[in-house]
């Protein structure tokens, strides 16, 4: 019999609000990509035009920092059931008229530290509140503390714990 790693996760609410002040450095630039024609292919290498075009095909949305044309971080965006597919299925009912569900987030190596992780949530409420979405919901690994930490400012509650 395979033995089959169980992680704990925590599933978070968080109400959108502006209430943050995190900056990152100057030579940084996020772009928020909502479909494949956004991307600059004379710029963008194959490995990070990969990246973005499989999120893209579920319909789901990108937050991207770049640093001198690559990927230093992203976190993606469900607005639908399918987009969820691709963003990260935890198990809890969504509205989808006034909510979504993030996931995937990734930062670089050599780009962690750098606080991308919360200027990306931080930049990604403005724009949820500028189209009108209310929630947000996500999940963390228990054993991710950057991840929890990062998150810590923006006062997300725990609504469930699941297992996967």
């Amino acid at each position: 019999m395979l033995n089959k790693i169980i992680n704990k996760y925590y599933i978070f609410e968080n109400l959108n609000k502006n209430n943050n002040n995190i900056h990152i450095d100057d030579e940084y630039n996020l772009k928020i990509i909502k479909n494949i024609n956004q991307i600059d292919l004379k710029i963008l290498d194959k490995d990070d035009f990969k990246i973005l075009e499989n999120g893209l095909l579920y319909n789901a949305e990108a937050i991207c920092i770049f640093y001198n044309n690559k990927i230093a971080h992203v976190t993606w965006i469900a607005f639908s059931k399918t987009s969820q597919n691709f963003v990260d299925n935890i198990p809890t009912k969504i509205d989808w008229k006034n909510s979504i569900i993030w996931g995937r987030a990734f930062t670089s190596k050599h780009h962690r530290n750098k606080h991308l992780y919360s200027y990306a949530q931080q930049e990604m409420q403005k724009y949820l509140i500028e189209i009108g979405i209310q929630k947000q919901y996500f999940s963390i690994k228990a054993k991710n503390l950057p991840s929890l930490i990062a998150m810590q400012k923006f006062n997300p509650k725990v609504i469930k714990i699941f297992y996967r």
